[in-house]
C-alpha cells in the first residue's frame, strides 16, 4: 500500500514537500520514515509541486544531491531524482531524442554549464556542479553512460600539447597531493581504465579476425566472380552465333516461301489457262455434239479423247 502523509508520530517527513520545507531534515531520517510508512511513489500533485518550487527550496540543488549520494535510495526517491534530472537536462538543452547516446547528451550538458563550473561565485559553481552530478547519476542508471566517457567530458577533454611527459608531471602531482582515501577513488579509476582496455584489445582482435574473415570471403567471391564473368563471355558469343544462325535460317525460309509462292503462282495461272483454255473448250465442243438432233457421238468420243489426251500430256509434264 502506498502513503503520501506521515501517519506515524515521528515529525520526520514522509512527502517532497516536508523534507524541502524542513531545512533540518536529514536524508537518513527521511528514508527511514519513507520504509516506515510503506511509501514507494510521491503523489503526483507532490513531485509537481516541488519540481516548482525547487529554485526556492533549494537553488543549488544540495539538498537534492544529499539524497542522492546514499548506499541505498528509497523507491519513490529514486523517481524523484530521475524526475528532477530530466527537467534539469530538458530545460538546458531541450528534448534529448531517443536517437541521441548518453555520452553525447552528458557533454552537452557539462558545455552548457561549463562557465559555471569555473565560476568564482560559489553559488553558482555549486549549483553546476550538483546539476552535472544529478544528471550523471541518471544517464548511468537509465541510459548506461560510459563512466570514462563522463569523466573526459567533465575534464572538459583537454589534452596535453606536450608529450607524455607532461602526462606523467600532472599525473604525479595528482598522487601526491591527494589523501589516502582518495587514492583508493583513483585506484577504481585505473581498474575502470584497465577493464576498458582489456574491453577495447578485446573488440580490437574480434574486428580483426571479422576482417580476415571477411577479406577471404572477399577473394573467395572475387575469384568466382572472374570465372563466373568467363562463362558469361562464352555465352554471350555462343548466344551471338546462333542470332546470326537464326538470322540466316529466318531468311532462307523467307526466300524459300518467295519461291514456293511464284512456283504455286506459276502452275496456278498455268492450270487455270490449261482448264479455261484446251480442256474447256474441247468439253464444249462434246456438248455442242451432244445437243444435235441426232447427237454426233463421233465428234463427242473425239473431243473427249482429245481432253483426256491433253490431262494426260500434262500429267506427264508434272512427273517429269
Amino acid at each position: 500500500m502506498t502513503e503520501y502523509q506521515n501517519t506515524t508520530n515521528d515529525t520526520s517527513p514522509t512527502t517532497l514537500a516536508e523534507y524541502y520545507a524542513n531545512s533540518r531534515a536529514k536524508p537518513a531520517s527521511f528514508f527511514k520514515a519513507l520504509r516506515l510508512t510503506k511509501i514507494t511513489k510521491f503523489a503526483p500533485e507532490d513531485v509537481e509541486s516541488s519540481l516548482k518550487k525547487l529554485p526556492e527550496t533549494d537553488p543549488d540543488l544540495s539538498r537534492t544531491v544529499g539524497l542522492a549520494v546514499v548506499a541505498k535510495t528509497p523507491e519513490a526517491v529514486s523517481s524523484w531524482l530521475s524526475e528532477v534530472a530530466r527537467s534539469k537536462a530538458q530545460e538546458m538543452t531541450g528534448e534529448m531524442t531517443l536517437g541521441q547516446s548518453a555520452e553525447v547528451a552528458f557533454e552537452r550538458i557539462v558545455q552548457t554549464v561549463s562557465d559555471q563550473l569555473l565560476s568564482k561565485e560559489k553559488n553558482a559553481r555549486q549549483r553546476a556542479e550538483n546539476i552535472v552530478r544529478l544528471i550523471m547519476m541518471w544517464l548511468i542508471s537509465h541510459r548506461s553512460l560510459n563512466l570514462l566517457s563522463a569523466i573526459k567530458a567533465i575534464a572538459g577533454g583537454k589534452r596535453f600539447a606536450a608529450n607524455n611527459k607532461a602526462l606523467r608531471a600532472a599525473a604525479q602531482r595528482s598522487l601526491i597531493q591527494s589523501k589516502p582515501n582518495q587514492w583508493r577513488n583513483l585506484s577504481s579509476i585505473v581498474a575502470l581504465s584497465d577493464d576498458a582496455v582489456v574491453t577495447a584489445e578485446r573488440l580490437r582482435d574480434e574486428a580483426n579476425s571479422t576482417r580476415r574473415a571477411l577479406s577471404v570471403r572477399v577473394d573467395d567471391l572475387e575469384s568466382k566472380v572472374s570465372s563466373q564473368t568467363q562463362e558469361i563471355d562464352v555465352l554471350k558469343d555462343t548466344v551471338a552465333t546462333l542470332e546470326e544462325e537464326l538470322r540466316t535460317a529466318l531468311a532462307d525460309a523467307a526466300a524459300e516461301r518467295g519461291l514456293r509462292e511464284l512456283d504455286r503462282t506459276e502452275w496456278t495461272s498455268r492450270y487455270r489457262n490449261f482448264l479455261s483454255g484446251r480442256l474447256k473448250l474441247l468439253l464444249s465442243d462434246a456438248k455442242d455434239a451432244l445437243e444435235f438432233d441426232p447427237p454426233h457421238i463421233e465428234a463427242v468420243r473425239e473431243r473427249i479423247g482429245a481432253a483426256t489426251e491433253s490431262v494426260n500430256q500434262e500429267m506427264s509434264r508434272l512427273d517429269g
